[in-house]
């Protein structure tokens, strides 16, 4: 799914047609890959999840398919901003916690197995970008939060970065 689509990517358990959101996306869902080969593969429950950058591990929540891993990257465009990842839809490495330092490439998850949930949705990887003040304290970076239309964080299409 697309930063900022209106509509489900996914089908509805009655429907076969998608449906629009509450809200407009606010990230990348990402479903596929190329592997060294150039063949295109799906991501799969299990499979590993790097991080993008050096950061910070600031807190980790729960959604609606798994866990999500907030990190804090060691990239800013603004004095007084911090840009913080989203990756969603996941199981946290048990190494991982609060408090975390990572190192580009460093696993941080794996996709999480949506079976169980009885869902429609294939297992996927989300990434949203945020661009918080430094002073949000790091217990509020969670779902409630990132998809808060009256605090209006500032949204970022990853596909920029």
């Amino acid at each position: 799914m697309l930063f900022q689509s209106p509509y489900k990517w996914w089908q509805n358990h009655n429907s076969l047609k998608n449906s629009k959101r509450k809200t407009l996306h606010e990230g990348l869902d990402i479903l596929f890959f190329k592997d060294k080969n150039n063949h295109i593969q799906n991501l799969w429950a299990g499979m590993s999840i790097p991080t993008a950058t050096d950061g910070k591990v600031v807190n980790i929540c729960d959604d609606f398919l798994g866990q999500s891993i907030v990190v804090r990257h060691s990239i800013s465009f603004q004095q007084k901003l911090d840009l913080i990842f989203i990756y969603a839809h996941l199981l946290t490495d048990i190494k991982i916690k609060i408090g975390s330092d990572l190192k580009q490439g460093d696993i941080i998850a794996s996709i999480a197995d949506v079976t169980e949930k009885k869902t429609t949705i294939p297992p996927h990887l989300h990434l949203s970008v945020i661009e918080i003040p430094k002073s949000t304290p790091a217990k509020n970076l969670n779902w409630n939060f990132f998809s808060d239309t009256k605090s209006k964080p500032n949204l970022i299409n990853p596909l920029f970065l």
